[in-house]
């Protein structure tokens, strides 16, 4: 089979202004969308300055994959992005993984299943033949010598719709159904309106349906792989597995094996058999999986883009896909996924980025990373912005923002997780800022990085690992290795353990010479330099011994303790850029005073802000970045006790206004067929209304014992989930204890709640004292209904009953705007060496919400991350003004209170704390404004 594996030209079409722009939508198909629909939508994004998106169809979508009404609606989108002057990716499955068409490739032949090799190891010490009859090898009363094996192979196909993605009939057959049928209608959109086409974890381990133990395993496998194996070692599969499994009983696993010598499987050291196995299996994906979508993109003119699966671990990311460095070549456009959004040293998908920056580097046409997806859907702009810098460190220019949906469909087929990426999330106006600052991303992401150590990566230890399926052992452990490196600032590269041309690395440090390190991990479970020959015996020690010997080319110092600053990412680059990436992860964190040292230059002074990124240019060229923020700089110097002046707002009252109705989801519990909710309502209530599901089982429900009338289209929910409900006409709740029975046995989900109750209502909880406390009360707590308070203060607006409330708040007064005279700063010399004359900003603490603040009806600017820092127009100075802080949630408020539910759910989802929204969903100014002079 033809395949790029010697191609000459490594990048294919090229990927055009990946940085206009680079958010891509991730737009989920779900219900049956119009082209009403699709044109509203698509308009929203082009509102925000978003013009490119993935048409991902996935759970939730009704209209038939690969329908004729798909492909209209295909053409609706198409249409209209090219009026929009959108860009289009193409997403070539229904789901997940690529390579099946929806189920239709394996149903079509029992050939294309996806195949797998089934082993069996038996001990054969002192065994016989019954009776002194023939044993398997044929000779009658044959004894077995004591510490052999036996081993039974046999080829299965489990039962399932999974794709033999290593059979080129069933990838021919693929293309044919997708590909080709995208081409045959929409070829005039190819590489213009249509610029590349998503592929998603294909893999071969789906085949392997079983827990792995050293008796019984199971390994993908390809029709001819152990032919394959012995044309490659000159000696059988199975004696392969022999001398292994008798190594292992015998406790010389540290030796190698495999070379097949006078018919005996022999440890004089050539061949190992897991390494050959998988890179035979990494090998075949490459050809034919990879070689056939790409050579046909390259073909037609766009782009294959998309990831692989299992790429944060290395034994993972072995088994399933055979040797992950030579796979993750075969994109012209690599990309990775890390839709759990860690950032921290300690947990962050390193082996992940060190991935995908070997593909971006060995193609050179940037790359792609899907992202957010596990959300939570609370989750914060700012971290939203610290994943895309993170990955830019890494090479990705372009980042696919995981879930767009249209509707909330999807949550019935996927309840486990949900996240919004689109006008569902009150903070959507937000993107216009977000794509800018994803521009500067993705201009240094463009950049060639510098090096000083290249780690190779564990293939072939990883390999003898990778059949257990465990996590990694300490042997194989590459992410704490490039974990060490991170929190010592050493940047590194990842490397195929086989290439011996590492003096070709162009750039490895700031001299362009060699790398100062080549770090490889040894089967013996020792870790080598191989510039020096210095052993080591596990990552700690390589860590002590680095710091003694490597020369970085700049370091971060923690300006109060003197120390190396911990938790920040830097990266060098060949051009002199210096960046550097604050890795924490706390809601509200505090920024820091750090201090950049480079040899030959003066020291740099510098606040870098919780989940900021701060990027220096070097003497070479000037910064085209602008991320430094000179007036932020000068307010952290007051902060941190340099002379200026501070004024906090005197305790304020605000006065509150909502842009829409208030929620409260009825709180039932995962998993009854029947259950009921009890509420109180502490004064009447009109204008209440009642809403049931209609989609995933219609709900039904009584009210105080009567059945409730939902009929009325619903309109009180956040976009997108409005055509999944049924309201009542408007009721009244009347003071008093109520009850809403669910009657319809419809099952509960996550995110797609059976029954709300809007209106213009405070909701409110106490502790439950009259039945016994939290923990003995069914739901945790006690919710009651009340009147929102015209007049607020400082705090979550949690307590004054937004409990589950997704949308705009604004706090509105009547203030004095200090001047100078004030803050005794009259006359003085300005703390920032100019003529003497102060500026005046304001400090809020938004709960780091997309946040706009107008004074006297005249906007003084928006902000969606650190630092929450206004500059007050001289003209206000010393006036009473009329000051409006308007901030936009997150939608993950409507979902309710999810750590009252755990105890009582049995999915274990819910159990996994990262992915459930509640901890950035308070709204408000949590502390009193403050006035700051410079």
């Amino acid at each position: 089979m033809k395949t790029d594996m010697g191609s000459v030209n490594r990048k294919g079409p090229a990927n055009k202004n990946s940085i206009k722009n680079p958010l891509i939508p991730m737009v989920s198909i779900s219900g049956t969308p119009t082209k009403q629909d699709i044109v509203r939508m698509m308009e929203a994004y082009a509102n925000v300055g978003i013009k490119q998106l993935l048409v991902y169809p996935r759970y939730g979508c009704e209209i038939e994959y690969l329908s004729a009404r798909w492909f209209e609606m295909c053409e609706d989108i198409l249409q209209t992005a090219e009026k929009l002057g959108f860009t289009i990716w193409l997403y070539d499955e229904f789901n997940w993984p690529s390579g099946r068409c929806n189920g239709i490739v394996p149903a079509a032949d029992p050939a294309y299943v996806c195949k797998a090799l089934d082993v069996v190891v038996i001990p054969a010490d002192g065994i016989t033949g019954a009776d002194g009859a023939a044993g398997d090898d044929g000779a009658a009363g044959a004894v077995e010598p004591v510490g052999s094996v036996k081993v039974k192979m046999e080829i299965v196909t489990p039962v399932g719709d999974q794709v033999d993605i290593l059979n080129p009939s069933a990838m021919n057959l693929f293309i044919k159904l997708t590909h080709e049928e995208y081409l045959v209608r929409f070829g005039r959109y190819f590489g213009n309106v249509i610029k590349g086409i998503f592929t998603d974890e294909p893999s071969q381990r789906y085949s392997c349906n079983i827990a792995n133990t050293p008796g019984h395993f199971r390994l993908p496998y390809y029709e001819g792989l152990k032919e394959d194996y012995e044309k490659e070692t000159g000696h059988s599969l199975e004696e392969g597995f022999s001398a292994y499994f008798i190594l292992e009983r015998a406790g010389e696993l540290t030796a190698d094996y495999g070379e097949k010598d006078s018919g005996k499987a022999v440890t004089s050291g050539k061949v190992n058999v897991w390494k050959t196995y998988f890179g035979l299996l990494g090998k075949r994906m490459r050809e034919v999986y990879f070689g056939s979508l790409r050579n046909w993109c390259d073909r037609h003119g766009i782009l294959l883009t998309g990831h692989l699966l299992g790429e944060g671990g290395v034994h993972d990311a072995i088994f399933s896909n055979g040797d992950p460095l030579l796979v993750i070549e075969g994109f012209n456009l690599p990309g990775m996924d890390e839709i759990t959004t860690k950032v921290k040293p300690g947990n962050a998908e390193w082996v992940t980025l060190g991935i995908v920056e070997h593909g971006i580097s060995y193609r050179g046409n940037g790359g792609m990373a899907e992202l957010f997806a596990l959300g939570p859907a609370d989750i914060t702009l700012s971290k939203i912005r610290q994943m895309i810098w993170l990955t830019a460190f890494y090479g990705v220019d372009l980042y696919l923002l995981a879930v767009a949906h249209i509707f909330a469909h999807g949550n019935v087929g996927r309840p486990d997780f949900f996240n919004a990426m689109s006008p569902m999330q009150p903070w959507f106006e937000a993107y216009r800022e977000l794509g800018p600052d994803a521009e500067k991303a993705a201009r240094l992401a463009g950049k060639k990085a510098s090096p000083c150590i290249l780690v190779r990566y564990p293939q072939e230890a990883g390999s003898a690992h990778a059949w257990k399926r465990g996590s990694d052992v300490e042997k194989t452990n590459l992410r704490r290795i490039l974990e060490i490196l991170v929190r010592e600032q050493m940047q590194w590269e990842l490397s195929p353990e086989d290439d011996i041309n590492v003096a070709a690395a162009d750039g490895c440090n700031a001299l362009k010479k060699m790398p100062q390190a080549v770090i490889r991990m040894m089967r013996e479970g020792t870790i080598r330099d191989e510039i020096s020959g210095a052993d080591f015996n596990d990552a700690k020690a390589l860590g002590e011994w680095l710091k003694q010997n490597i020369r970085r080319p700049f370091t971060v110092i923690d300006a109060d303790s003197g120390e190396l600053a911990d938790n920040v990412l830097t990266r060098y680059y060949t051009d002199g850029t210096v960046a550097i990436l604050d890795l924490n992860d706390e809601l509200n964190g505090r920024p820091r005073k750090l201090i950049l040292k480079q040899e030959g230059a003066a020291d740099i002074h510098f606040i870098l802000w919780c989940r900021g990124v701060y990027i220096k240019e070097g003497f070479k060229k000037r910064c085209t970045l602008e991320i430094e923020d000179t007036g932020a700089d000068n307010i952290m110097k007051i902060q941190n006790g340099i002379p200026g002046g501070m004024v906090r707002l005197a305790e304020q009252k605000f006065r509150l206004r909502t842009d829409r109705r208030n929620l409260l989801r009825c709180r039932f519990m995962p998993g009854n067929t029947n259950d009921v909710f009890e509420i109180e309502t502490r004064c009447d209530f009109s204008g209440v209304k009642i809403l049931l599901r209609t989609y995933g089982g219609q709900a039904a429900a009584k009210l105080d014992g009567q059945i409730v009338e939902a009929g009325e289209a619903c309109r009180d929910l956040p976009d997108g989930f409005n055509r999944l409900y049924t309201s009542t006409a408007e009721l009244v709740l009347t003071a008093g204890k109520h009850v809403i029975e669910l009657t319809s046995g419809t099952k509960e989900y996550p995110y797609l709640p059976n029954i709300y109750i809007s209106g213009d209502f405070g909701v409110f909880t106490d502790n439950c004292s009259k039945t016994g406390g939290q923990d003995d009360h069914p739901y945790g707590w006690g919710y009651y209904l009340d009147v929102i308070p015209d007049m607020v203060g400082t705090g979550s607006l949690k307590n004054a009953g937004l409990l589950d409330y997704a949308g705009k708040v604004t706090l509105e007064a009547d203030v004095e705007v200090p001047s100078p005279d004030e803050a005794g700063l009259i006359g003085e010399t300005s703390r920032t060496g100019g003529t003497g004359r102060e500026v005046l900003y304001l400090k809020l603490h938004t709960n780091e919400l997309y946040t706009e603040l107008k004074i006297n009806g005249t906007s003084a600017g928006t902000h969606a991350w650190a630092p929450f820092i206004w500059k007050i127009p001289e003209c206000f100075y010393g006036q009473k003004v009329k000051m409006e802080i308007t901030e936009a949630t997150s939608l993950g408020a409507i979902f309710g209170d999810y750590p009252a539910m755990l105890h009582r759910t049995k999915s274990p989802f819910w159990r996994v704390s990262p992915i459930l929204p509640g901890n950035n969903t308070d709204c408000g100014l949590l502390e009193q404004p403050e006035w700051i002079f410079m």
